[in-house]
């Protein structure tokens, strides 16, 4: 990194410059990315999507060879393919829980975590928050929340989507193309 760093390039690609580092190594290096970053143009190449998260303004996810999505890590998450989540917790484990929340307008589904009883995700219709909603069921009904916030996709859940054969790229940007089928 240092002898490619040398000479202050315009342009500077880096392939995984965190694999093999310690956390404390990793701070160093990512706060040495965001510096370069000031004065070059960065191409970062890597499998880690939390560090994309936190270090990359702009975002492309290639397939097979082609660009099937591009934008900024934020734009991603929010176009992300998928019905919003709703994550509520309870202070405790309630059968009638699942059974209240789901009968409410724009649920789609309840799944329980099977980790932890007392936490749902709530999945709903697109464009609807209901979140005011399950809080009023939840007093309506005497059940506590400890936990009531809007489950946003991870970049990870986009790239798993989006690179599964069986499902169709709708967060694709601006640019992007259409996915390949799998060669047989």
């Amino acid at each position: 990194l240092a002898a490619g760093i040398l000479h202050r390039p315009n342009v500077l690609v880096l392939d995984e410059p965190t694999i093999g580092l310690d956390q404390k190594q990793i701070v160093s290096i990512r706060d040495l990315i965001r510096g370069l970053a000031k004065e070059s143009t960065l191409l970062l190449s890597t499998h880690i999507l939390p560090e994309v998260e936190l270090l990359c303004d702009r975002v492309l996810i290639i397939d097979r060879g082609q660009i099937i999505a591009e934008g900024t890590p934020d734009a991603l998450q929010e176009s992300w393919v998928g019905n919003p989540l709703v994550r509520v917790e309870l202070d405790t484990p309630s059968p009638e829980a699942a059974a209240r929340f789901g009968a409410l307008d724009g649920v789609v589904a309840v799944r329980p975590d099977a980790q932890r009883p007392a936490r749902l995700e709530i999945e709903c219709e697109s464009g609807r928050d209901v979140r005011a909603d399950i809080f009023r069921a939840a007093v309506e009904g005497s059940l506590t929340l400890v936990e009531l916030s809007e489950a946003k996709a991870s970049l990870e859940d986009v790239f798993v989507r989006l690179t599964t054969s069986d499902t169709a790229p709708a967060v694709a940007g601006a640019g992007a193309g259409e996915p390949t089928e799998p060669p047989a």
